[in-house]
């Protein structure tokens, strides 16, 4: 595969990496609103119950203070009391909502004006029946109850209630719409999210596949050309030893085996100089460098001139010599090319 295809498809790797995240981001945001959304409703609901409570307390109340006015029985005032009580603390309750503006502070001035008023009038009613004995206190009560100023109160908080009543049911709706689609939505993008990111990791892992295959034909052929060379300096009439960047042995063809009487097996990481008589040796690394400074493909040692080679026993032979260069497996290789003159 060629290296524009890797770079395209890494591009295309690292595309569906960003387009995951920003569906990952997305999802978190909707996950965060479906949450919001969630409150919302929990919090309608509730304030939903506090305004039927309060509806509920002053009826109580109401049913306690009729008791009361026909037996003229404390026991009836038990759940007067309650439900007054219960109709101030559920008025309390609002102020969390006024304070969220979940609730207008005027709605809830209106509210608490209406429950007051309600329970003067009660008030009045259980006092006169209390304070009176007979049918003179009845009476009394009566008379307040029949300015319908009771019942007015009552339709008017039963009117407030419900308009309230149907603006949080309204709204309610929506929030359970919104709710619904937020639901969807998020579920449609962890779907995308998923779909993107099985297809990223089938397309890493088909990119790795043919990557390695690449490397795997790409080693194969080195492998051949290595052996093709191996086989032609090996089939060399001349002295070939291989050496690398650092001056130590790679490889001997046989000739040269047979001229220094060593043992190719024995020579590799070798320096070279343990083929070069000692007085030599610091030329040998000055030509060396040189060679390697030069950057030229082939260059014969001394101008052609002789030089000597040192055998395993310790005897020396003269020879000309030549080094050039080969790079392999990304490694500059030297070659020195010599045929022995005796």
């Amino acid at each position: 595969m060629k290296r524009r295809s890797f770079h395209w498809i890494t591009v295309a790797l690292v595309l569906a990496t960003v387009i995951v995240a920003m569906i990952c981001g997305l999802a978190i945001q909707k996950g965060n609103r479906a949450e919001q959304t969630s409150d919302d409703i929990f919090r309608n609901y509730h304030l939903r119950v506090r305004l039927k409570d309060i509806l509920s307390s002053v009826k109580d109340a109401e049913s306690g203070e009729r008791g009361f006015l026909i037996t003229r029985n404390e026991e009836y005032l038990q759940p007067y009391d309650a439900g007054v009580k219960q109709a101030l603390d559920d008025l309390d309750a609002l102020r969390e909502f006024v304070e969220s503006r979940e609730l207008p502070s005027e709605t809830l001035s209106t509210l608490s004006k209406l429950v007051k008023d309600r329970h003067l009038e009660l008030e009045e009613t259980i006092s006169l029946r209390r304070n009176m004995e007979g049918d003179e206190g009845f009476g009394l009560a009566r008379d307040v109850i029949e300015t319908n100023r009771g019942r007015e109160i009552m339709e008017q908080l039963r009117e407030v209630i419900a308009e309230l009543l149907t603006d949080l049911d309204n709204r309610l709706d929506i929030l359970h719409q919104e709710a619904s689609d937020l639901k969807a939505s998020h579920a449609v993008l962890i779907s995308i999210g998923l779909l993107v990111s099985i297809g990223t990791f089938v397309a890493a892992a088909i990119v790795t596949s043919l990557e390695r295959r690449h490397r795997a034909v790409a080693v194969e052929t080195m492998e051949a050309q290595r052996e093709r060379l191996i086989a032609i300096v090996d089939s060399a009439l001349d002295v070939v030893i291989s050496v690398d960047d650092d001056g130590r042995v790679v490889m001997m063809n046989p000739i040269a085996e047979e001229v220094f009487q060593r043992r190719e097996s024995q020579t590799p990481g070798q320096p070279l100089e343990l083929l070069i008589p000692k007085r030599f040796h610091a030329y040998h690394r000055r030509h060396l460098k040189e060679f390697a400074d030069e950057h030229v493909a082939r260059k014969r040692v001394l101008d052609g001139g002789l030089i000597y080679g040192l055998r395993a026993d310790g005897s020396e032979f003269p020879a000309e010599a030549s080094i050039s260069r080969m790079v392999v497996k990304g490694s500059s290789f030297v070659y020195g090319n010599s045929e022995r003159r005796e």
